[in-house]
This record gives C-alpha cells, structure tokens and sequence, in this order.
C-alpha cells in the first residue's frame, strides 16, 4: 500500500463558528501538513476531565484508563451508553482547564485515538464558563479498523495496532477568557483518547 499520507478534510459551521479537521491515517504522514502556525505552547489536555452528562444522555468517563494496546498512562476513556435526541442532551468530558481565546482565532486539538469497536463520531466543542458554544467541530468518524477491532462484548481490542493521529482546528466566533474544551460522541460507543493537546494559533492566522 503506497506510504503517501491520505488526508480527509471536513468542515462545520455553527453560526459563525467554524471548524476544520484533519485526519492523519499513521506516524509515517507529513509533519507539516498536520502542523498549524502558532505562537504559544501546546496546552496540555490529558488530565482534568469530568463526566458531561445533559439531558436523557447517559454514560461514563474514565481518566488515566487503560488499553492493552497503548500504554500511555493518561488515556481519557469516553464511554456513551444511551444515545439523546436532536436538542434532548448529551454526555461526554468536559476540561477543567480554562484558557482565554479571542474572536476570530484558530485553536487546534491534537489527539490519537481508538475504539472498542465501529468508528464514530466526535463533537469538539469550545465552551463559555456559563456554557455558550464559542467554537464546535464534528469530526465525523474516528477508530474503528483503522486502530483494531474490539472483542466480542465490546472490549478493547487486544491486537497490538497504531493509533490513527488527528487534528481538529476552531474558529473561535466571540472572545472569552474562561473558555474550555468539551468532547461528546454522536451515538453509542466506547472511545479511548491519548495525548489531547490545545493550541492556540497567532491572531490572524
């Protein structure tokens, strides 16, 4: 299979907040392309997670879980078990770390992932302190066969695999500076994070 490096590229709008994600398929792909510009260090995002839980929604979260393919010791684990309607709610994490972001600025979350099973979908959202969406992206399909199937009874998958790496980039659409990142799956799943990074593009950039 040629090495060349496979990019999917989608883009969401909410309001005026728009979103851009990256999707690179193994350590062999390009730097650069996956590389926004910047002038602030990554913040880093693998600790200090909470459980979200809105609506008819229901789950659970998992800091510093484990998978027997990864062994970083801050994998976030996000688990959906009962699935809200359009606008009836939603579970999943939500950061503890707050940062000031400016209108019209680009943030990137960088990450590696898998899951117990299918692929699917992630929401990330930036989020006001009183929970006004400043940014949101769905990255549409995550996990999967490309990081392993899972066992039966869904379980992580015990073959050794790669993680897929992915970008997501935010358009921040209203200043604040309390704002945090939140991650929400669209339908029922079991999804393992590693190595979730933020950072804060140069005005303008």
């Amino acid at each position: 299979m040629p090495r060349a490096m496979m990019l999917s590229v989608a883009m969401v709008m909410v309001g005026v907040c728009i979103g851009v994600l990256l999707f690179a398929p193994g350590p062999s792909a390009a730097a650069d392309a996956t590389t926004a510009p910047t002038t602030s260090p990554g913040i880093d995002l693998s600790t200090g997670w909470t459980l979200l839980q809105e609506g008819q929604a229901q789950g659970t979260i998992e800091q510093d879980a484990k998978h027997p393919t990864n062994p970083s010791p801050h994998l976030l684990r996000i688990e959906e078990t009962r699935a809200a309607g359009p606008g009836e709610g939603r579970v999943g994490a939500t950061s503890a770390i707050h940062f000031a972001v400016a209108d019209g600025q680009w943030c990137d979350v960088t990450f590696s992932a898998a899951t117990a099973g299918a692929s699917i979908g992630l929401v990330f959202s930036l989020e006001s302190s009183d929970g006004k969406v400043l940014a949101r992206t769905t990255l549409p399909e995550i996990g999967g066969a490309r990081a392993g199937r899972g066992r039966a009874g869904g379980g992580p998958a015990a073959a050794p695999a790669v993680w897929p790496k992915y970008l997501v980039s935010l358009h921040v659409c209203a200043s604040d500076a309390g704002a945090h990142v939140t991650i929400t799956p669209i339908e029922p799943t079991n999804v393992w994070l590693d190595g979730l990074t933020l950072t804060l593009r140069a005005s303008g950039h």
